[in-house]
């Protein structure tokens, strides 16, 4: 004897109706918060916040977002560079064994280099890369520098989420 599946009812649950609307690209009108902006306000964003913290946000008309996070990153670089005695790093090619400098110093590197402008700006200048271990708040303001590159590199993905219409 065979048993036929029998349909299982569900009951509703509470939370279901919590979860938000999910909605495809083509059902955005153009004058939804959630509309896709064009790939080049997009690419305009993303570099413009790469080159100053905030700047994309900014473009894509987030005046509250975009002055707290250039006041929060960029403060945080400038408190790290000039107030805690930080030091910015670059990798170093002089001598022979330079390829284990390099391979030392590149995530730091990387971190720094996260808030473009700023880091272009003092590398033009060469300010900030003496580096001064006897100060006691050395440590904490390479932290605060390596921090401001790493927060920077997600505000980049905030301000792509945003423009493609994924985020408020």
């Amino acid at each position: 004897m065979e048993h036929e599946a029998q349909p299982v009812e569900t009951s509703e649950h509470p939370m279901e109706h919590s979860l938000p609307e999910v909605r495809s690209r083509e059902t955005l009108s153009a004058t939804s918060p959630l509309a896709p902006s064009s790939t080049l306000t997009l690419v305009l964003a993303c570099l413009a916040t790469f080159l100053f913290p905030g700047l994309g946000h900014l473009i894509l008309r987030r005046w509250g977002r975009g002055a707290l996070l250039a006041l929060s990153i960029g403060g945080m670089f400038l408190l790290g560079m000039f107030w805690l005695d930080g030091h910015l790093y670059r990798p170093d090619l002089s001598g022979p064994l330079s390829l284990f400098t390099v391979l030392t110093h590149i995530a730091p590197f990387l971190a720094n280099v996260g808030v473009g402008g700023l880091y272009g700006l003092c590398y033009l200048l060469d300010v900030g890369f003496q580096a001064h271990p006897a100060a006691p708040t050395y440590e904490i303001g390479n932290t605060f520098l390596l921090v401001a590159g790493l927060l920077n590199y997600l505000v980049i993905l905030d301000v792509s989420d945003i423009a493609r219409g994924r985020k408020r």
